[in-house]
């Protein structure tokens, strides 16, 4: 999503809480990017030079069905999932493990 005023959009405040929650909770390190006048491209440029490994990006998709993209940084590969699979996912290759 292009539009830059989403993170402020009310449908987004608790996946946005979970998303940055869930991943502390398990012991890995979580912020939220609210820079809402740059387009999504602008902020995963910024974190690419800032050395972010991945993004978890919430969008008006996230809010019909509780998915959010995550994004690695060293591929640009992005996959679609619940909430709780990227965030486990995110637990498991921080932390090096395969469960």
């Amino acid at each position: 999503v292009e539009d830059g005023d989403f993170v402020f959009h009310a449908s987004f405040a608790k996946p946005l809480q979970d998303v940055a929650r869930q991943p502390r909770t398990g012991g890995v390190p979580a912020r939220v990017d609210d820079a809402a006048s740059a387009s999504i491209g602008r902020r995963y440029a910024r974190n690419d030079e800032l050395g972010t490994p991945f993004a978890i990006t919430v969008d008006f998709q996230t809010a019909d069905d509780g998915t959010v993209t995550l994004r690695e940084r060293d591929t640009t590969k992005q996959i679609r999932a619940s909430i709780e699979e990227i965030v486990e996912l995110v637990k498991c290759l921080v932390n090096g493990s395969t469960a």
